[in-house]
């Protein structure tokens, strides 16, 4: 019984062998010829077809009946009972050239402040700052920031690149929300403004003292959120083993969705003399697929009441581009 086994094993084994052994014998067929008619043609002695572009077609009896032969240099040659023929080169496909990207970023920064106020001869700074027993006139220490804790966040669900030449310059411009956080190294925290001259709302300013509304977890901290609309121009690199360098600058016009504060635990949202909007200078530079880098600075100041001495504070950002 085992035998037998055995032996019909063998014989299957020996008939795939035979089998596999003739295909391969029939693709590893050489035709020989010469073709000397076109003297810008070399001889060509033989036809091997050793890539997946060439082709042979055999009859029922292992006979060949046509070779189509496809050399590096794109030539086509094709061999058949009817003669042969040299054909043009190939003609390589383009790919179809993608003139707009759509994508989406989120930025990771740190957040700070350029101070241009005026504390000793500004007018429009005084008597801002509320304390248990009167109002006394702000001080540039009163909003000193913690570097470190102060981040910003952006989110570009809609970032577009329009094509202008090729792929080395683009357009882009988006949609997103930006939130700039800013935390402070004082016991100064901002409160809802007072109207001036029922118009605008001015910045006002808390001294904290008492201790029984500074206990828990030490923060003062100050956010506003915006939904903003860039529009820059973009440079890119030809590219190089995948990546290109690009730089970009332009503009972002933010208008203020909510601003809010948090100090030891205590949650308040309010206007607080913020402006409505914000006008920024933007760029980014980096290396694509590698790392990008971008930066904002505001043009003008983030409270109302700027010009004739008052608050002139203008926050900028830096940080990573994913």
């Amino acid at each position: 019984m085992k035998s037998t086994f055995y032996q019909i094993i063998l014989t299957i084994t020996i008939f795939m062998m035979s089998f596999f052994y003739s295909n391969a014998q029939i693709m590893d067929t050489t035709i020989l010829f010469k073709y000397n008619k076109n003297k810008n043609w070399p001889a060509l002695d033989s036809i091997k077809l050793i890539d997946k572009h060439d082709k042979v077609i055999v009859d029922a009896d292992s006979n060949i009946l046509y070779i189509r032969k496809i050399y590096k240099t794109g030539t086509i040659l094709s061999v058949s009972n009817h003669g042969f023929e040299i054909g043009d080169r190939l003609k390589k496909k383009k790919k179809k050239h993608k003139k707009l990207h759509v994508g989406m970023h989120f930025d990771f920064g740190i957040n700070n402040i350029v101070d241009n106020t005026e504390y000793k001869t500004g007018v429009n700074y005084q008597q801002l700052v509320q304390t248990d027993s009167n109002m006394r006139n702000l001080a540039s220490s009163d909003l000193k920031l913690r570097n470190a804790k102060s981040i910003n966040f952006n989110f570009w669900p809609v970032w577009l690149k329009q094509d202008i030449a090729r792929h080395n310059v683009q357009i882009e411009t988006g949609l997103g929300f930006q939130f700039f956080n800013y935390q402070f190294d004082s016991q100064v925290r901002h409160n809802n403004g007072f109207p001036n001259d029922l118009t605008v709302i001015t910045p006002q300013f808390e001294e904290i003292t008492d201790p029984t509304r500074l206990t828990g977890k030490e923060k003062n901290k100050f956010g506003v959120s915006y939904v903003s609309i860039p529009l820059m121009l973009r440079f890119n690199s030809n590219k190089k083993k995948g990546h290109r360098y690009f730089l970009g600058a332009g503009v972002i016009g933010s208008y203020k969705l909510k601003s809010w504060t948090k100090f030891y635990g205590e949650k308040e949202a309010g206007n607080y003399g913020i402006n409505d909007w914000m006008t920024q200078v933007t760029a980014e530079l980096g290396v694509t697929g590698v790392i990008k880098i971008y930066g904002t600075y505001s043009l003008q100041s983030m409270y109302t009441m700027q010009g004739q001495g008052g608050l002139d504070r203008r926050p900028f950002a830096l940080g990573i581009r994913l």
